[in-house]
């Protein structure tokens, strides 16, 4: 897991978006998606990047974004994630504690890392 990701809050904008990008100072191979965060950290949506280009400066993230975004719980083991992984072909998967605050991502390299191992 990485607890570097872009997210911005339930009212920014497009234009405030492309500017949280640009400013990220982590791996930029990472960011697959820009997540929407309610004041208290909770996930409330995610916007994949094609989405974001696509969109109009002046668009509010919220209402581009994905109500219903797959998470899992911080404390979900590495092959139960795999499953999630493979069975719903995603990039990166949010990880949330248990009050629903985004605490960090999984991305697809790290699954494919773990796996590996396995072998």
């Amino acid at each position: 897991m990485t607890t570097d990701f872009v997210y911005l809050g339930t009212e920014s904008t497009v234009t405030q978006a492309v500017l949280a990008l640009r400013t990220f100072d982590g791996d930029p191979e990472t960011v697959t998606e820009i997540y929407i965060l309610d004041e208290k950290r909770v996930l409330r949506g995610a916007i994949p990047l094609a989405r974001l280009v696509m969109a109009q400066p002046e668009a509010r993230l919220s209402v581009l974004a994905e109500p219903r975004v797959l998470s899992c719980p911080a404390d979900t083991n590495q092959m139960d994630l795999a499953e999630v992984f493979d069975k719903y072909n995603l990039h990166a998967l949010p990880v949330v504690d248990a009050l629903g605050r985004m605490v960090g991502v999984v991305q697809a390299d790290q699954v494919i890392s773990y796996l590996r191992e396995k072998i």
